[in-house]
């Protein structure tokens, strides 16, 4: 009688770990000139407002995480002297903490606030890929070390003949506030585990995954299925692409193992998993 030969691999167990999470967006306030105060009724205000509220209160309202710090970094445009924008994206920032603080109870969460007084990256990128007739001119200034001085560089900028087009198109977009909600979510037992696999994946750790996994025979289909899931989720972690790789040397498919391998650290486990690959791809000698 022949039995097919199965091949031993090693799975690595992830270390247990603190599950940070985030959720991140940019806010596009309008605020009338020269003035710092965030009114919610002003042009778009109310639509960006809400963005960030529906972000918080997402997380606020996930019974598995407590938010441990919020960060705001204000941007403002390179359009008047740099001591002004200066003044208005640091102000900014802050009555945009403010604001939000007066509507969420945020505990011992931690706060940050910047700011960048002249978004200069922001307006380098989209005069790049935009299709003003000047584009190599704007380019030119934006990227010249000389002058140092940006209120000098903004003055260059004037003189172009698009100057007025790119204020009025692309401008806008450089004035924004950049939030992060930083979260974190609470360890599960196994049992809550398997059930929040198929539920929510995203807020389980590797570890948790791989205690699940231990649930279910050795390379049945939902033993496979949970290292699947976890590369997944995780798809530049060494450890699950490590396991992935392991799972798909046990259903001897040799090609998709050699993928996961690519991003799985050097250790005796990938070292066996690479002779696995190779003795089930024919080549015994490598094997060995």
């Amino acid at each position: 009688i022949h039995e097919p030969v199965v091949p031993a691999v090693l799975y690595i167990t992830p270390l247990a770990e603190v599950k940070v999470r985030e959720k991140s967006g940019s806010a596009y306030l309008d605020f009338p000139v020269n003035q710092t105060v965030i009114r919610p009724d002003y042009r778009r205000n109310s639509t960006e407002l809400a963005a960030i509220d529906a972000t918080i209160q997402s997380v606020e309202d996930d019974p598995n995480a407590t938010i441990t710090k919020v960060t705001i970094k204000g941007y403002a445009s390179p359009e008047g002297s740099y001591a002004n924008n200066q003044r208005l994206a640091e102000g900014r920032s802050n009555a945009l903490l403010e604001y939000v603080k007066k509507l969420h109870d945020f505990g011992d969460a931690e706060f940050s606030v910047s700011s960048e007084p002249e978004d200069w990256e922001g307006l380098e990128k989209r005069i790049e890929s935009s299709s003003i007739a000047d584009k190599e001119e704007w380019l030119a200034i934006i990227r010249d070390s000389e002058p140092a001085d940006l209120d000098r560089k903004e003055w260059k900028l004037k003189q172009l003949p698009t100057y007025r087009e790119v204020l009025n198109t692309i401008y806008p977009a450089l004035r924004h506030s950049d939030y992060t909600v930083e979260y974190h979510i609470r360890n599960f037992t196994t049992d809550e585990a398997r059930e929040m696999l198929y539920k929510d994946p995203s807020q389980l750790s590797l570890e948790e995954m791989y205690r699940v996994a231990q649930t279910y025979e050795v390379g049945s289909e939902s033993y496979n299925e949970v290292f699947e899931i976890a590369v997944r989720l995780y798809p530049d972690d060494p450890i699950s692409n490590l396991n992935a790789a392991n799972t798909a040397l046990l259903n001897r498919n040799a090609t998709a193992a050699r993928r996961y391998l690519t991003k799985a650290a050097e250790s005796p486990e990938k070292r066996l998993a690479e002779g696995v690959a190779s003795w089930l791809e024919g080549d015994t000698d490598q094997a060995r």
